[in-house]
């Protein structure tokens, strides 16, 4: 199996961190690129429909996201590392379509532990992405990645 690129994902949550540090020993033990994602789907207000999406209302939520993906990239000692933040787009299709336009060959996500009534009703990102990915994509389960 070749790996060049090695994408995770994040949303900033102590799971997420630990699919991060999975992320950063797989690249590194295959001489990968390594970059972070964080989709930002903001929660819809009655506002969303009024203000256009290029207001400076969505520029500040794309200077916020940009700014936790930066402090967490610090916090973490991911120096070198992309950085990348997708707008205006649920999760799903925002990771999928970047793992297509990058060229991602392993996506490493965390896996939250849902119960079967809330993936029946719900589902998970996660679970679509593992589903829908045209790479590898190596889940992280809490609890189980690397301690600090």
């Amino acid at each position: 199996m070749q790996v060049g690129k090695v994408l995770v994902t994040t949303d900033f949550s102590d799971a997420a961190n630990a699919a991060i540090t999975v992320a950063r020993e797989l690249a590194e033990r295959f001489g990968a690129t390594l970059s972070v994602l964080h989709v930002h789907e903001p929660a819809p207000t009655i506002q969303d429909r009024l203000i256009p999406k290029g207001s400076t209302r969505h520029a500040d939520a794309r200077v916020h996201a940009e700014q936790r993906l930066a402090d967490l990239a610090s916090e973490l000692g991911l120096e070198g590392v992309g950085l990348h933040v997708v707008m205006e787009t649920s999760p799903i299709e925002g990771i999928l379509k970047h793992v297509e336009a990058e060229g991602v060959d392993v996506v490493v996500m965390a896996a939250r532990g849902h119960t079967a009534l809330e993936r029946i009703l719900v589902g998970s990102v996660t679970e679509r992405v593992v589903r829908h990915a045209p790479c590898a994509v190596l889940t992280v389960k809490p609890g189980h990645g690397p301690t600090p």
